[in-house]
């Protein structure tokens, strides 16, 4: 578990071995946790590209007011600080903002006549 730690605070290099080479099943449980992480690191990348793009669609709803379940959906991921693409620090106060003005009843009733398509025309 020290390893793991020691690994993050020198950015990945492998601890310095002060008591000679680690043992032969050590190595081999070290190699097995290896290729854990990398599979486990390119399924936490997957699901944040795949969030970023659930938000980048969910922001095109917001700004073409219609789908308003999706535009939620985009707002709430961007509220969740997702520590993927670098930008978690600066997507949780838009996504706030977001879910404050979606949840405001005028902004329901323009998704709702979106929607609806009736734009108050007396046909």
């Amino acid at each position: 578990m020290a390893d793991v730690g020691f690994r993050v605070m020198n950015f990945g290099q492998p601890p310095p071995q002060i008591f000679g080479p680690p043992p032969p099943g050590q190595q081999q449980a070290q190699q097995v946790g290896e290729k854990i992480g990398v599979v486990g690191g390119f399924v936490y990348d997957v699901i944040g590209i795949g969030l970023s793009v659930a938000v980048i669609i969910g922001a095109g709803s917001m700004r073409s007011v219609e789908g308003y379940g999706m535009a939620m959906a985009a707002a709430i991921f961007s509220a969740i600080p997702i520590p993927c693409g670098g930008c978690c620090c600066f997507s949780p106060p838009f996504g706030i903002w977001a879910l404050v003005v979606l949840l405001e009843p005028d902004v329901k009733a323009a998704f709702a006549v979106a929607v609806s398509g009736d734009y108050g025309r007396n046909d």
